[in-house]
Protein backbone atom coordinates (compact mmCIF):
# COMPACT_ATOMS: atom_id res chain seq x y z
CA UNK A 1 0.00 0.00 0.00
CA UNK A 2 1.21 3.31 -0.92
CA UNK A 3 1.52 6.35 1.35
CA UNK A 4 -1.58 8.15 -0.36
CA UNK A 5 -3.65 5.70 0.64
CA UNK A 6 -1.95 5.63 4.63
CA UNK A 7 -5.16 6.32 6.56
CA UNK A 8 -4.07 9.47 9.41
CA UNK A 9 -4.90 8.02 12.69
CA UNK A 10 -7.20 9.33 15.58
CA UNK A 11 -5.43 9.12 18.55
CA UNK A 12 -7.82 8.74 22.05
CA UNK A 13 -5.41 6.65 23.67
CA UNK A 14 -4.69 5.72 27.44
CA UNK A 15 -1.24 6.49 27.92
CA UNK A 16 -0.91 4.39 31.09
CA UNK A 17 3.21 3.93 31.59
CA UNK A 18 4.06 2.03 34.66
CA UNK A 19 7.63 1.48 35.29
CA UNK A 20 7.42 -2.23 36.16
CA UNK A 21 11.47 -2.83 35.89
CA UNK A 22 13.62 -5.31 38.86
CA UNK A 23 16.19 -3.83 40.74
CA UNK A 24 18.82 -1.85 38.92
CA UNK A 25 21.63 -4.34 37.99
CA UNK A 26 25.34 -2.93 38.38
CA UNK A 27 27.23 -4.54 35.37
CA UNK A 28 30.61 -4.79 35.22
CA UNK A 29 32.15 -2.66 32.20
CA UNK A 30 35.11 -6.02 31.22
CA UNK A 31 32.05 -8.57 30.66
CA UNK A 32 29.82 -5.96 29.03
CA UNK A 33 30.45 -6.71 25.41
CA UNK A 34 28.04 -4.03 23.42
CA UNK A 35 28.22 -0.38 24.95
CA UNK A 36 25.31 1.76 23.84
CA UNK A 37 21.29 2.63 24.47
CA UNK A 38 19.37 -0.64 23.63
CA UNK A 39 15.65 -0.94 23.20
CA UNK A 40 13.26 -3.68 23.15
CA UNK A 41 9.85 -2.76 21.92
CA UNK A 42 6.76 -5.14 21.83
CA UNK A 43 3.21 -4.16 20.54
CA UNK A 44 0.32 -6.00 21.45
CA UNK A 45 -2.56 -5.18 18.46
CA UNK A 46 -5.75 -5.97 19.32
CA UNK A 47 -8.38 -6.09 16.30
CA UNK A 48 -11.27 -6.62 18.36
CA UNK A 49 -10.87 -3.42 20.25
CA UNK A 50 -8.23 -1.61 17.73
CA UNK A 51 -6.59 -0.95 20.64
CA UNK A 52 -2.52 -1.51 20.60
CA UNK A 53 -0.08 -1.67 24.09
CA UNK A 54 3.46 -1.18 23.86
CA UNK A 55 6.01 -2.13 25.90
CA UNK A 56 9.67 -0.71 25.75
CA UNK A 57 12.43 -2.51 27.50
CA UNK A 58 15.57 -0.12 27.93
CA UNK A 59 18.99 -0.33 28.40
CA UNK A 60 20.88 3.10 29.02
CA UNK A 61 24.73 3.12 29.81
CA UNK A 62 24.89 5.74 33.03
CA UNK A 63 27.78 7.13 31.46
CA UNK A 64 25.93 8.24 28.09
CA UNK A 65 22.94 9.11 29.63
CA UNK A 66 24.26 12.23 31.44
CA UNK A 67 24.68 13.54 27.70
CA UNK A 68 20.55 14.21 28.08
CA UNK A 69 20.31 15.57 31.61
CA UNK A 70 18.67 11.95 32.73
CA UNK A 71 15.84 13.44 31.04
CA UNK A 72 14.52 10.56 28.45
CA UNK A 73 12.09 12.02 25.76
CA UNK A 74 9.29 10.23 23.87
CA UNK A 75 7.36 12.28 21.48
CA UNK A 76 3.96 10.97 19.58
CA UNK A 77 2.70 13.13 16.43
CA UNK A 78 -0.43 14.51 17.10
CA UNK A 79 -2.52 12.19 14.90
CA UNK A 80 -1.73 10.23 17.96
CA UNK A 81 -2.02 12.91 20.55
CA UNK A 82 -5.77 14.60 20.32
CA UNK A 83 -6.39 13.54 23.94
CA UNK A 84 -4.31 12.31 26.99
CA UNK A 85 -7.03 10.55 29.05
CA UNK A 86 -4.82 9.70 32.12
CA UNK A 87 -1.39 9.68 33.22
CA UNK A 88 0.80 8.86 36.11
CA UNK A 89 2.61 11.40 37.98
CA UNK A 90 5.40 9.22 39.72
CA UNK A 91 6.85 5.70 39.32
CA UNK A 92 9.78 4.05 41.50
CA UNK A 93 12.10 1.24 41.03
CA UNK A 94 11.63 -1.42 43.14
CA UNK A 95 15.02 -0.43 44.82
CA UNK A 96 13.54 2.59 45.74
CA UNK A 97 14.58 5.09 43.00
CA UNK A 98 12.61 7.77 42.51
CA UNK A 99 11.65 8.62 38.63
CA UNK A 100 9.23 11.24 37.52
CA UNK A 101 7.38 11.24 34.50
CA UNK A 102 5.77 14.87 32.88
CA UNK A 103 3.69 15.30 30.07
CA UNK A 104 3.74 18.01 28.00
CA UNK A 105 1.70 19.16 24.73
CA UNK A 106 2.72 20.91 21.82
CA UNK A 107 1.11 21.71 18.31
CA UNK A 108 3.79 19.19 17.16
CA UNK A 109 2.09 16.35 19.19
CA UNK A 110 2.73 14.92 22.84
CA UNK A 111 5.41 14.30 24.34
CA UNK A 112 6.25 12.25 27.67
CA UNK A 113 9.45 12.25 29.88
CA UNK A 114 11.37 10.22 32.21
CA UNK A 115 13.56 11.92 34.72
CA UNK A 116 16.07 9.85 36.21
CA UNK A 117 18.25 10.49 39.40
CA UNK A 118 21.77 11.62 39.08
CA UNK A 119 24.16 9.20 38.36
CA UNK A 120 26.43 10.63 41.28
CA UNK A 121 24.05 9.05 43.68
CA UNK A 122 24.65 5.61 42.38
CA UNK A 123 29.01 5.64 41.91
CA UNK A 124 28.76 1.91 41.25
CA UNK A 125 26.01 1.82 38.51
CA UNK A 126 26.24 1.45 34.84
CA UNK A 127 23.42 0.50 33.48
CA UNK A 128 19.51 1.84 33.99
CA UNK A 129 17.11 -1.35 33.24
CA UNK A 130 13.80 0.13 32.85
CA UNK A 131 10.38 -1.05 31.37
CA UNK A 132 7.69 1.22 29.99
CA UNK A 133 4.03 0.33 29.15
CA UNK A 134 1.21 2.64 27.22
CA UNK A 135 -1.62 2.36 25.20
CA UNK A 136 -2.97 3.61 21.73
CA UNK A 137 -6.26 3.79 20.77
CA UNK A 138 -6.51 3.57 17.18
CA UNK A 139 -9.42 4.28 14.90
CA UNK A 140 -8.82 3.28 11.25
CA UNK A 141 -10.65 4.28 7.46
CA UNK A 142 -13.43 1.40 6.44
CA UNK A 143 -13.38 0.39 2.93
CA UNK A 144 -16.49 -1.49 2.60
CA UNK A 145 -16.35 -4.64 5.07
CA UNK A 146 -12.32 -3.84 5.28
CA UNK A 147 -10.32 -1.34 7.64
CA UNK A 148 -7.19 0.21 7.09
CA UNK A 149 -5.03 0.35 10.69
CA UNK A 150 -2.09 2.49 10.70
CA UNK A 151 0.08 1.24 13.53
CA UNK A 152 3.06 3.10 14.91
CA UNK A 153 6.15 0.83 15.75
CA UNK A 154 8.92 4.15 16.01
CA UNK A 155 8.59 7.37 17.45
CA UNK A 156 10.97 10.43 17.90
CA UNK A 157 13.43 10.53 20.96
CA UNK A 158 15.78 13.18 22.39
CA UNK A 159 18.63 10.27 22.54
CA UNK A 160 20.14 8.12 20.17
CA UNK A 161 19.23 4.35 19.85
CA UNK A 162 22.14 1.66 19.32
CA UNK A 163 20.07 -1.41 18.90
CA UNK A 164 16.38 -1.22 18.54
CA UNK A 165 14.38 -4.24 17.77
CA UNK A 166 10.61 -4.64 17.19
CA UNK A 167 7.86 -7.20 17.64
CA UNK A 168 4.49 -7.10 16.84
CA UNK A 169 1.66 -9.42 18.21
CA UNK A 170 -1.79 -9.55 16.21
CA UNK A 171 -4.74 -12.12 16.30
CA UNK A 172 -5.05 -14.19 13.10
CA UNK A 173 -6.79 -12.93 10.56
CA UNK A 174 -4.85 -9.50 10.25
CA UNK A 175 -2.80 -8.83 7.20
CA UNK A 176 0.61 -6.69 8.27
CA UNK A 177 2.18 -4.61 5.49
CA UNK A 178 5.47 -4.73 6.92
CA UNK A 179 8.85 -3.21 5.44
CA UNK A 180 11.45 -5.42 4.29
CA UNK A 181 13.40 -5.49 7.61
CA UNK A 182 10.51 -7.43 9.64
CA UNK A 183 10.49 -11.33 9.38
CA UNK A 184 7.16 -13.52 10.09
CA UNK A 185 7.89 -15.45 13.15
CA UNK A 186 4.97 -17.58 13.85
CA UNK A 187 1.71 -17.75 12.20
CA UNK A 188 -0.37 -20.20 14.33
CA UNK A 189 -4.12 -20.60 14.89
CA UNK A 190 -4.77 -17.64 17.00
CA UNK A 191 -1.36 -15.11 16.80
CA UNK A 192 0.69 -13.66 14.28
CA UNK A 193 4.16 -12.40 14.90
CA UNK A 194 6.66 -10.31 13.41
CA UNK A 195 10.15 -9.33 14.49
CA UNK A 196 12.77 -6.94 13.67
CA UNK A 197 16.40 -6.02 14.11
CA UNK A 198 16.97 -2.85 13.45
CA UNK A 199 20.52 -0.38 14.10
CA UNK A 200 19.44 2.79 13.97
CA UNK A 201 20.95 6.10 15.39
CA UNK A 202 17.93 8.24 15.52
CA UNK A 203 15.09 7.44 16.18
CA UNK A 204 12.14 8.74 13.71
CA UNK A 205 8.50 7.98 13.16
CA UNK A 206 7.45 4.94 11.47
CA UNK A 207 4.16 2.92 11.11
CA UNK A 208 3.17 -0.08 9.55
CA UNK A 209 -0.08 -0.85 7.68
CA UNK A 210 -2.67 -4.11 8.89
CA UNK A 211 -5.87 -4.69 6.65
CA UNK A 212 -8.73 -6.36 8.72
CA UNK A 213 -12.26 -7.43 8.17
CA UNK A 214 -14.91 -6.05 10.68
CA UNK A 215 -15.27 -7.52 13.83
CA UNK A 216 -18.58 -7.25 15.62
CA UNK A 217 -17.88 -8.93 18.78
CA UNK A 218 -16.81 -5.69 20.58
CA UNK A 219 -19.41 -2.42 20.50
CA UNK A 220 -17.12 -0.71 22.95
CA UNK A 221 -13.90 -0.28 24.64
CA UNK A 222 -13.41 0.74 28.38
CA UNK A 223 -11.17 4.10 28.76
CA UNK A 224 -11.06 4.21 32.56
CA UNK A 225 -12.34 2.50 35.83
CA UNK A 226 -12.55 3.88 39.56
CA UNK A 227 -13.55 2.08 42.32
CA UNK A 228 -14.82 3.85 45.61
CA UNK A 229 -14.66 2.05 49.03
CA UNK A 230 -16.81 3.81 51.62
CA UNK A 231 -16.35 1.84 55.09
CA UNK A 232 -18.79 2.35 57.26
CA UNK A 233 -18.57 -0.05 60.65
CA UNK A 234 -22.37 0.27 60.95
CA UNK A 235 -24.24 0.56 57.91
CA UNK A 236 -21.56 -1.59 55.89
CA UNK A 237 -19.51 -1.51 52.60
CA UNK A 238 -20.28 1.00 50.44
CA UNK A 239 -18.40 0.38 46.92
CA UNK A 240 -19.08 2.33 43.71
CA UNK A 241 -17.41 1.27 40.36
CA UNK A 242 -17.32 3.96 37.73
CA UNK A 243 -17.50 3.15 34.31
CA UNK A 244 -16.46 5.18 31.42
CA UNK A 245 -16.73 3.52 27.88
CA UNK A 246 -16.65 4.71 24.42
CA UNK A 247 -18.88 2.84 21.77
CA UNK A 248 -17.15 2.14 18.80
CA UNK A 249 -17.80 4.94 16.13
CA UNK A 250 -17.05 2.23 13.71
CA UNK A 251 -20.59 1.07 14.00
CA UNK A 252 -21.91 4.30 12.15
CA UNK A 253 -20.45 2.77 8.89
CA UNK A 254 -22.70 -0.27 8.70
CA UNK A 255 -25.96 2.18 9.51
CA UNK A 256 -25.39 1.12 13.51
CA UNK A 257 -28.62 1.26 15.65
CA UNK A 258 -28.20 2.17 19.82
CA UNK A 259 -26.06 0.27 21.79
CA UNK A 260 -26.98 -1.03 24.85
CA UNK A 261 -24.13 -0.94 28.10
CA UNK A 262 -21.99 -3.43 28.49
CA UNK A 263 -23.78 -5.90 31.30
CA UNK A 264 -21.55 -6.12 34.85
CA UNK A 265 -20.81 -9.33 36.45
CA UNK A 266 -20.53 -9.73 40.91
CA UNK A 267 -21.32 -12.24 43.61
CA UNK A 268 -24.62 -12.95 44.37
CA UNK A 269 -23.55 -12.22 47.98
CA UNK A 270 -23.56 -8.28 47.06
CA UNK A 271 -26.63 -6.30 48.61
CA UNK A 272 -28.55 -2.94 47.55
CA UNK A 273 -27.31 -2.96 43.67
CA UNK A 274 -28.59 0.44 42.01
CA UNK A 275 -27.26 2.39 39.04
CA UNK A 276 -26.88 5.98 38.23
CA UNK A 277 -24.80 8.31 35.75
CA UNK A 278 -23.54 11.95 36.48
CA UNK A 279 -27.17 13.44 36.49
CA UNK A 280 -28.61 10.82 39.22
CA UNK A 281 -30.56 7.03 39.19
CA UNK A 282 -30.84 5.12 36.16
CA UNK A 283 -32.85 1.95 35.25
CA UNK A 284 -31.27 -1.14 35.32
CA UNK A 285 -32.09 -4.84 36.17
CA UNK A 286 -30.51 -7.85 37.12
CA UNK A 287 -30.79 -11.85 36.92
CA UNK A 288 -28.98 -15.03 38.19
CA UNK A 289 -26.07 -16.12 35.85
CA UNK A 290 -27.32 -20.12 35.63
CA UNK A 291 -24.62 -22.43 36.65
CA UNK A 292 -22.34 -19.66 38.33
CA UNK A 293 -22.68 -17.85 41.46
CA UNK A 294 -22.74 -14.61 39.26
CA UNK A 295 -25.38 -11.86 39.20
CA UNK A 296 -25.73 -10.06 35.65
CA UNK A 297 -26.72 -6.37 36.08
CA UNK A 298 -27.93 -4.95 33.25
CA UNK A 299 -27.40 -0.39 33.37
CA UNK A 300 -30.18 1.32 30.59
CA UNK A 301 -28.72 4.38 29.44
CA UNK A 302 -29.70 7.68 30.40
CA UNK A 303 -30.44 8.31 26.80
CA UNK A 304 -29.76 6.23 23.33
CA UNK A 305 -25.78 5.77 22.86
CA UNK A 306 -25.07 6.19 18.77
CA UNK A 307 -21.73 5.32 17.62
CA UNK A 308 -18.65 7.13 19.11
CA UNK A 309 -20.88 8.29 21.84
CA UNK A 310 -18.70 8.64 25.14
CA UNK A 311 -20.46 7.84 28.73
CA UNK A 312 -19.74 7.33 32.09
CA UNK A 313 -22.44 4.47 34.43
CA UNK A 314 -21.77 3.70 38.61
CA UNK A 315 -22.67 0.31 39.83
CA UNK A 316 -23.37 0.94 43.20
CA UNK A 317 -23.70 -1.94 45.95
CA UNK A 318 -23.16 -3.16 49.48
CA UNK A 319 -20.80 -5.58 51.09
CA UNK A 320 -22.54 -7.00 54.49
CA UNK A 321 -20.64 -6.98 57.06
CA UNK A 322 -20.76 -10.93 57.95
CA UNK A 323 -18.87 -11.04 54.96
CA UNK A 324 -15.85 -9.18 56.34
CA UNK A 325 -13.59 -10.63 59.01
CA UNK A 326 -11.49 -9.31 62.04
CA UNK A 327 -8.43 -10.48 63.98
CA UNK A 328 -7.58 -8.03 66.83
CA UNK A 329 -7.01 -4.52 65.70
CA UNK A 330 -6.62 -5.72 61.55
CA UNK A 331 -10.11 -5.29 59.51
CA UNK A 332 -9.96 -7.21 56.18
CA UNK A 333 -12.56 -6.55 53.24
CA UNK A 334 -12.95 -8.58 50.48
CA UNK A 335 -13.75 -6.66 47.53
CA UNK A 336 -15.13 -7.88 43.94
CA UNK A 337 -14.73 -7.03 40.37
CA UNK A 338 -17.01 -7.50 37.99
CA UNK A 339 -15.85 -10.67 35.56
CA UNK A 340 -15.91 -8.95 32.66
CA UNK A 341 -13.76 -5.94 33.39
CA UNK A 342 -10.96 -7.43 34.86
CA UNK A 343 -9.99 -9.23 31.47
CA UNK A 344 -10.69 -6.16 29.08
CA UNK A 345 -9.38 -3.07 31.63
CA UNK A 346 -5.37 -3.77 33.38
CA UNK A 347 -5.54 -0.86 35.12
CA UNK A 348 -7.78 1.20 37.79
CA UNK A 349 -8.07 3.87 40.49
CA UNK A 350 -9.15 3.29 43.64
CA UNK A 351 -10.14 5.56 46.23
CA UNK A 352 -10.99 4.54 49.80
CA UNK A 353 -12.74 6.46 52.93
CA UNK A 354 -11.92 4.94 56.21
CA UNK A 355 -13.95 5.34 59.61
CA UNK A 356 -12.52 7.72 62.30
CA UNK A 357 -9.36 6.09 63.70
CA UNK A 358 -8.67 3.37 60.87
CA UNK A 359 -5.62 3.33 58.67
CA UNK A 360 -4.84 1.53 55.29
CA UNK A 361 -2.33 -1.02 56.05
CA UNK A 362 -2.71 -3.43 52.74
CA UNK A 363 -3.73 -4.21 49.52
CA UNK A 364 -3.75 -7.45 47.69
CA UNK A 365 -4.93 -8.01 44.46
CA UNK A 366 -5.24 -12.21 43.10
CA UNK A 367 -3.55 -12.88 46.17
CA UNK A 368 -0.53 -10.44 45.57
CA UNK A 369 0.45 -7.71 47.33
CA UNK A 370 0.71 -4.23 45.77
CA UNK A 371 2.73 -1.75 46.06
CA UNK A 372 1.56 1.59 45.89
CA UNK A 373 1.81 5.26 46.71
CA UNK A 374 -0.75 6.93 48.47
CA UNK A 375 -2.40 10.29 47.69
CA UNK A 376 -3.68 11.54 50.57
CA UNK A 377 -7.13 13.27 50.16
CA UNK A 378 -7.76 14.30 54.17
CA UNK A 379 -7.58 12.46 57.07
CA UNK A 380 -9.42 9.24 56.69
CA UNK A 381 -9.88 9.68 52.72
CA UNK A 382 -6.95 7.83 50.27
CA UNK A 383 -6.85 7.96 46.68
CA UNK A 384 -4.29 5.64 44.76
CA UNK A 385 -3.75 5.79 41.12
CA UNK A 386 -3.10 3.30 38.37
CA UNK A 387 -3.24 -0.15 40.13
CA UNK A 388 -2.79 -3.24 38.33
CA UNK A 389 -5.93 -5.79 38.05
CA UNK A 390 -4.94 -8.40 36.70
CA UNK A 391 -6.70 -10.75 33.64
CA UNK A 392 -8.32 -13.49 35.84
CA UNK A 393 -11.89 -13.76 35.08
CA UNK A 394 -12.57 -13.72 38.97
CA UNK A 395 -10.28 -11.09 40.16
CA UNK A 396 -10.32 -10.03 43.89
CA UNK A 397 -9.40 -7.16 45.92
CA UNK A 398 -8.14 -7.95 49.81
CA UNK A 399 -8.26 -4.17 51.92
CA UNK A 400 -6.38 -4.70 54.88
CA UNK A 401 -7.29 -2.01 57.54
CA UNK A 402 -6.22 -0.98 61.02
CA UNK A 403 -9.44 -0.37 62.96
CA UNK A 404 -8.35 -0.32 66.75
CA UNK A 405 -11.28 -2.32 68.68
CA UNK A 406 -11.61 1.47 70.85
CA UNK A 407 -12.16 3.17 68.00
CA UNK A 408 -14.43 0.91 66.65
CA UNK A 409 -16.55 1.44 69.95
CA UNK A 410 -16.69 5.22 68.93
CA UNK A 411 -19.72 5.40 66.30
CA UNK A 412 -21.92 3.38 68.50
CA UNK A 413 -21.13 5.19 71.68
CA UNK A 414 -21.56 8.88 69.61
CA UNK A 415 -25.18 7.26 68.00
CA UNK A 416 -26.08 6.93 71.83
CA UNK A 417 -24.93 10.17 72.68
CA UNK A 418 -26.81 11.54 70.02
CA UNK A 419 -29.62 10.23 70.38
CA UNK A 420 -30.07 11.69 73.66
CA UNK A 421 -28.96 14.84 73.02
CA UNK A 422 -31.74 14.44 69.80
CA UNK A 423 -34.64 13.48 72.44
CA UNK A 424 -33.62 16.47 74.86
CA UNK A 425 -33.46 18.95 71.91
CA UNK A 426 -37.15 17.69 71.18
CA UNK A 427 -38.23 18.14 74.68
CA UNK A 428 -36.70 21.51 74.86
CA UNK A 429 -37.52 22.85 71.44
CA UNK A 430 -41.77 21.66 72.52
CA UNK A 431 -41.60 23.88 75.43
CA UNK A 432 -40.16 27.03 73.72
CA UNK A 433 -42.98 26.17 71.35
CA UNK A 434 -45.28 26.54 73.88
CA UNK A 435 -44.39 29.50 75.47
CA UNK A 436 -43.63 31.07 72.13
CA UNK A 437 -47.66 30.80 71.63
CA UNK A 438 -48.52 32.24 74.73
CA UNK A 439 -46.68 35.39 74.03
CA UNK A 440 -48.02 35.57 70.53
CA UNK A 441 -51.15 35.24 71.73
CA UNK A 442 -51.09 38.67 73.72
CA UNK A 443 -49.44 40.47 70.93
CA UNK A 444 -52.29 42.32 68.45
CA UNK A 445 -51.93 41.94 64.77
CA UNK A 446 -51.74 44.72 63.03
CA UNK A 447 -54.79 44.63 59.96
CA UNK A 448 -54.60 45.49 56.68
CA UNK A 449 -58.20 45.77 55.42
CA UNK A 450 -57.15 46.67 51.31
CA UNK A 451 -55.25 43.09 51.82
CA UNK A 452 -58.54 40.92 53.03
CA UNK A 453 -60.65 42.72 50.79
CA UNK A 454 -58.00 41.51 48.03
CA UNK A 455 -58.46 37.90 49.10
CA UNK A 456 -62.38 38.00 49.50
CA UNK A 457 -62.32 39.40 45.68
CA UNK A 458 -59.87 36.92 44.58
CA UNK A 459 -61.29 34.10 45.94
CA UNK A 460 -64.82 35.15 44.02
CA UNK A 461 -63.08 36.02 40.88
CA UNK A 462 -61.03 32.74 40.47
CA UNK A 463 -64.19 30.17 41.29
CA UNK A 464 -65.66 32.02 38.73
CA UNK A 465 -62.65 32.12 36.24
CA UNK A 466 -62.78 28.68 36.64
CA UNK A 467 -66.47 28.05 36.29
CA UNK A 468 -66.88 30.32 32.94
CA UNK A 469 -64.19 28.12 31.43
CA UNK A 470 -65.67 25.07 32.14
CA UNK A 471 -68.92 26.91 30.30
CA UNK A 472 -67.06 27.80 27.76
CA UNK A 473 -65.23 24.15 27.15
CA UNK A 474 -68.58 22.41 26.96
CA UNK A 475 -70.29 24.77 24.60
CA UNK A 476 -67.27 24.72 22.26
CA UNK A 477 -67.67 20.61 22.60
CA UNK A 478 -71.12 20.84 21.52
CA UNK A 479 -72.75 19.94 25.21
CA UNK A 480 -75.42 23.04 25.39
CA UNK A 481 -76.70 25.03 23.01
CA UNK A 482 -75.68 28.56 21.67
CA UNK A 483 -79.18 30.53 23.33
CA UNK A 484 -78.83 28.44 27.09
CA UNK A 485 -74.47 29.63 26.97
CA UNK A 486 -75.38 33.19 26.17
CA UNK A 487 -77.41 33.90 28.53
CA UNK A 488 -75.38 32.42 31.64
CA UNK A 489 -71.91 33.55 29.72
CA UNK A 490 -72.82 37.20 29.51
CA UNK A 491 -73.86 37.39 33.16
CA UNK A 492 -70.37 35.92 33.67
CA UNK A 493 -68.75 37.78 32.26
CA UNK A 494 -69.67 40.62 33.40
CA UNK A 495 -69.27 39.64 37.06
CA UNK A 496 -65.78 38.53 36.16
CA UNK A 497 -64.94 42.33 34.67
CA UNK A 498 -66.01 43.86 37.59
CA UNK A 499 -64.10 41.39 39.79
CA UNK A 500 -60.85 42.22 37.38
CA UNK A 501 -61.80 46.27 37.95
CA UNK A 502 -61.90 45.96 41.77
CA UNK A 503 -58.45 43.68 41.81
CA UNK A 504 -56.66 46.16 40.23
CA UNK A 505 -58.08 49.38 41.94
CA UNK A 506 -56.71 46.91 45.26
CA UNK A 507 -53.71 46.07 43.99
CA UNK A 508 -52.63 50.30 43.04
CA UNK A 509 -54.24 51.13 46.50
CA UNK A 510 -51.88 47.98 48.20
CA UNK A 511 -49.02 49.27 46.32
CA UNK A 512 -49.23 52.89 47.31
CA UNK A 513 -50.36 52.18 51.10
CA UNK A 514 -47.74 49.65 51.87
CA UNK A 515 -44.25 49.22 50.71
CA UNK A 516 -43.80 46.04 52.06
CA UNK A 517 -46.08 44.36 50.10
CA UNK A 518 -44.39 45.76 46.83
CA UNK A 519 -42.90 42.70 45.43
CA UNK A 520 -45.63 39.74 46.55
CA UNK A 521 -48.07 42.34 44.73
CA UNK A 522 -46.23 42.17 41.48
CA UNK A 523 -46.50 38.14 41.40
CA UNK A 524 -50.00 38.29 41.99
CA UNK A 525 -50.49 40.82 39.42
CA UNK A 526 -48.48 39.02 36.87
CA UNK A 527 -50.35 35.74 37.77
CA UNK A 528 -53.46 37.29 37.12
CA UNK A 529 -52.27 38.45 33.96
CA UNK A 530 -51.47 35.22 32.62
CA UNK A 531 -54.49 34.03 33.65
CA UNK A 532 -56.39 36.59 31.30
CA UNK A 533 -53.99 35.52 28.71
CA UNK A 534 -54.47 31.75 28.64
CA UNK A 535 -58.49 32.18 28.58
CA UNK A 536 -58.66 34.52 25.89
CA UNK A 537 -56.35 32.47 23.88
CA UNK A 538 -58.91 29.23 25.23
CA UNK A 539 -61.66 31.30 23.48
CA UNK A 540 -60.00 32.02 20.71
CA UNK A 541 -59.28 28.52 20.09
CA UNK A 542 -62.36 27.63 20.87
CA UNK A 543 -64.26 30.17 17.94
CA UNK A 544 -61.84 28.68 15.48
CA UNK A 545 -63.21 25.13 16.09
CA UNK A 546 -66.55 26.58 15.70
CA UNK A 547 -65.97 27.93 13.01
CA UNK A 548 -63.95 24.40 11.14
CA UNK A 549 -60.83 26.16 11.04
CA UNK A 550 -58.99 23.36 12.87
CA UNK A 551 -59.63 19.80 13.04
CA UNK A 552 -61.38 18.25 16.41
CA UNK A 553 -58.11 16.07 17.17
CA UNK A 554 -56.11 19.52 17.36
CA UNK A 555 -58.32 21.48 19.47
CA UNK A 556 -59.46 18.38 21.89
CA UNK A 557 -55.21 18.12 22.62
CA UNK A 558 -55.02 22.00 22.79
CA UNK A 559 -57.84 22.01 25.29
CA UNK A 560 -56.99 19.82 27.62
CA UNK A 561 -53.43 21.42 27.72
CA UNK A 562 -54.84 24.90 28.21
CA UNK A 563 -57.12 23.71 30.98
CA UNK A 564 -54.44 22.73 32.68
CA UNK A 565 -52.39 24.91 32.09
CA UNK A 566 -55.64 27.70 33.79
CA UNK A 567 -56.26 25.49 36.93
CA UNK A 568 -52.63 25.32 37.43
CA UNK A 569 -52.18 29.31 37.66
CA UNK A 570 -55.58 29.21 39.65
CA UNK A 571 -54.05 27.11 42.48
CA UNK A 572 -50.91 29.14 42.21
CA UNK A 573 -52.77 32.86 42.67
CA UNK A 574 -54.58 31.24 45.59
CA UNK A 575 -51.33 30.41 47.14
CA UNK A 576 -49.71 33.44 47.02
CA UNK A 577 -52.88 35.40 48.00
CA UNK A 578 -53.04 33.16 51.41
CA UNK A 579 -49.33 34.19 51.94
CA UNK A 580 -50.12 38.53 51.86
Amino acid sequence: MNNKETITLFGVFLVLVTLVCAPIDVVSTPVQQFHGVLLNRRIFYDSTTFVADYEDNFSFPTDLLQNYNHELKINLPSDFANRIISFPKNFSFYSNVNVTVKLKESNNGTSFSILLPPVSQYPNLFYYNLSISYRLFLKPETQGYVFNVSLPYSFETNFKVDAFSVEIYSQKGTFISVPQEFNLVSSNTTDIIYKSSIVSNNMSFKKVELLQSYNFKNNYIYKAFTKTIQINPLLGIKVSDKYSIQTSPLLMAFGGQAIPLPTVYLPRWIQSVHTEDALGPIDFSQSYVANTSLIAINTKSRFSLMPGSNYSFITVYFIPLQNTSRNGDLWEIVVPFSSNVSQVLPYFDLEISLPIGASLRAITINDTSINFKEVSLGKYEAQIKNLFIGSSPTSTMKVLVNYPILWAGYPISMLVLLSGLFVFAVYYVSKIKVRSQKVQEKITKKEYPEISQLKKVLRSYLDDYMRITELEYRYFEGKISRREFKSVHDKMRGDIGRYEREISRLLSTIRGSYPEFTAKIKNVENLVLSLQTKGASFREMGTSYINKRIMKESFKEYAKKTIDEITELVDKIRSEAEML
